[in-house]
């Protein structure tokens, strides 16, 4: 099952433990946005604003993160194996 939220306003959502692997994301507004221990392999966040967001220990394994923009967001201890990172 596939969960589709592209352009979804999620800002300073607590989404720490959620399930979202291989959800797409793409375009979502994720500012302050709490996804600590967060299961996101697979996922989609393409163009996703993470600005000040919490990704603690989160699992963005094989995740889509082109055009993402992380500033200032807590990736300690997040797994990015095999992500496809770019700039756009």
């Amino acid at each position: 099952m596939v969960r589709v939220l592209r352009d979804a306003n999620l800002r300073g959502a607590n989404l720490g433990g959620a399930r979202m692997s291989g959800c797409i994301l793409n375009d979502a507004h994720l500012e302050e946005a709490v996804l600590t221990r967060a299961d996101l392999i697979e996922a989609s966040l393409a163009n996703c604003k993470l600005h000040h967001a919490t990704l603690t220990q989160a699992d963005l394994r094989r995740s889509v993160l082109t055009g993402t923009d992380f500033s200032a967001a807590d990736l300690t201890g997040a797994d990015l194996s095999m992500a496809t990172i770019r700039a756009n």
